[in-house]
């Protein structure tokens, strides 16, 4: 049997950059970015496609709005790869819901529609 370390981070919106990444300030008081995992956004390239992506996003997840993170991994530049929840909702998934991403088959499984797994 494997465990799955679930490591759920508290913070604040600071900023959303592109159409996947986002700024957060723990309740720590630590800065992070995160990138939304378990789905694909268009690229800066695919214009409009991913300017509509990031105005869904940043419509989602005002600056200043308190989020749920659940941590999956971490990639090579200690950015946290993560499901975002707001109200209990996987906002990763709403924006596949919403036509703004597709769902990423590579790495679904580590996602759930509950910051709880």
């Amino acid at each position: 049997m494997n465990f799955v370390e679930l490591l759920l981070v508290l913070a604040t919106v600071l900023n959303v950059g592109d159409s996947n990444i986002i700024t957060v300030k723990s309740d720590t008081g630590q800065i992070q970015t995160v990138k939304l995992t378990c789905i694909n956004l268009p690229n800066a390239r695919q214009k409009p496609y991913s300017s509509a992506a990031t105005q869904k996003l940043q419509q989602l997840l005002p600056t200043g709005n308190p989020v749920v993170i659940r941590r999956v991994a971490e990639d090579e530049g200690d950015r946290i790869l993560g499901e975002i929840f707001v109200d209990n909702q996987s906002i990763n998934l709403r924006l596949v819901a919403e036509g703004n991403a597709v769902v990423d088959q590579d790495s679904i499984d580590n996602c759930s529609e509950s910051p709880e797994g």
